[in-house]
């Protein structure tokens, strides 16, 4: 991981880099640069095993490496022609609690070959 979303407050957030993280604050979500790090590595792969969340995605603000996960695995499920699509597996309760909640934002279209709890 490059960038970290960090905390001291709940209101008070910063991106820095995982290594970087102030005494006292918490890491509670992946930054842009770690996602894009992330889907780059994923980009090539055929099987891929999810279980658990980037972030704690509870929070709309600290959701968002975890909404872009499931976007990037969705996406590559759907990839046509069929062959070069991955296989996508969701495991794990929160993280099926926060791909339930990534589909209720894009109306249920979201698509995976396998969850479950």
């Amino acid at each position: 991981l490059k960038s970290s979303t960090c905390r001291s407050e709940v209101i008070e957030m910063q991106t820095v880099s995982n290594e970087c993280i102030p005494l006292g604050w918490t890491g509670v979500d992946i930054g842009e640069r770690a996602t894009e790090e992330f889907i780059s590595e994923l980009k090539d792969c055929r099987t891929i095993l999810w279980n658990g969340p980037m972030g704690i995605f509870e929070r709309p603000q600290c959701a968002r490496g975890t909404m872009d996960m499931a976007e990037c695995l969705s996406q590559m499920t759907r990839l046509q022609p069929p062959a070069t699509a991955a296989i996508t597996i969701i495991c794990g309760g929160d993280t099926v609690a926060a791909v339930e909640s990534w589909q209720q934002g894009v109306d249920g279209q979201g698509s995976f070959s396998h969850v479950s709890s």
